[in-house]
């Protein structure tokens, strides 16, 4: 009868053969998947700081990739966003997709987004960028705490 030391042991050398063989199976058939994704857009709908704040969306691109042996596959994304007071943000900025097995073959890498058209992308990213220039969210919201 085997004991909880050797069973350890052998549960141990079983999690590392299960480890190897999804490895080779995330390279084979998820990374080439992922990659293609390049240049696809989304949007995380109603997004807010908690609480009565105001609801705003949030947009990310795919613009590149990088799969490193150090950290593994990331994104490299552009992501804007005008917040509920008219902060806007716009990074270019990194974003690890799920690999495991669960997610295959979803056409959505980030959770708790959905898959949009590059047309609405670009519409909400020279909206942003003329909000850049007026600020009139922010002014709104500004002169609203105020009254």
């Amino acid at each position: 009868m085997k004991n909880i030391k050797q069973l350890k042991k052998e549960e141990a050398k079983i999690q590392i053969e299960i480890n190897k063989i999804e490895e080779e199976e995330i390279k084979k058939f998820q990374i080439p998947r992922l990659k293609k994704m390049v240049g696809q857009c989304f949007a995380y709908r109603d997004n807010n700081y908690g609480g009565d704040s105001g609801k705003w969306d949030v947009f990310k691109k795919i613009i590149d990739w990088v799969d490193s042996k150090e950290k593994g596959f990331y994104f490299i994304v552009e992501e804007i966003q005008i917040d509920c007071d008219g902060k806007i943000s716009w990074v270019i900025t990194s974003d690890m997709p799920y690999t495991n097995r669960q997610w295959w073959g979803a056409k959505v890498p980030f959770s708790g987004y959905e898959k949009i058209t590059e047309k609405e992308y670009n519409a909400e990213k020279l909206a942003m960028i003329e909000e850049m220039k007026s600020q009139t969210k922010m002014r709104k919201v500004l002169n609203s705490k105020w009254d």
